[in-house]
């Protein structure tokens, strides 16, 4: 449902190196996580399972973009808000999303890409040195805990 195998296609097709990292299993498809083990290993991807917060930090910290092409369509639902997005976005990398649920609405093209198409993707990943870092620090703000507390109270 996070789409994995379109990361490391299109990462492959723009010649660009890919680090995996994620929680595997949460949703019980371990037939899925295998395939993404052996398709890293035969493109010399490195991949972090099930990282902790240091190491997210660690990661987040050296990425050029993040690239999220979510689909939850194949559960017939859709991503609901995206954290990952926002916590790539408060790292101030760009973000190379599907638009799945919510992150259509986080992400905005001023901080990263929304894509229907690998042709997309692709693009967008040689794309990303284009975006504005003090763009993206901007948009992250956005997202804080006091505004989400403030709105839920005038609500």
């Amino acid at each position: 449902i996070k789409g994995v195998h379109i990361a490391i296609i299109v990462s492959k097709m723009a010649g660009k190196d890919l680090i995996i990292a994620g929680h595997v299993g949460k949703f019980g498809d371990m037939g899925y996580a295998e395939t993404i083990r052996s398709l890293a290993k035969s493109y010399g991807y490195r991949m972090v399972e099930n990282p902790s917060l240091d190491e997210k930090v660690e990661l987040l910290s050296h990425a050029e973009a993040v690239i999220l092409p979510s689909n939850w369509s194949v559960i017939g639902s859709q991503e609901s808000f995206g954290i990952t997005a926002v916590e790539a976005l408060m790292s101030g990398k760009p973000v190379i999303t599907s638009g799945d649920g919510g992150l259509k609405e986080i992400v905005t093209p001023e901080v990263g890409f929304v894509c229907r198409t690998m042709e997309d993707y692709i693009n967008a990943i040689k794309s990303v040195d284009k975006i504005d870092k003090k763009d993206i620090r901007k948009r992250a703000e956005y997202f804080t805990v006091e505004r989400m507390a403030e709105e839920y109270l005038k609500l």
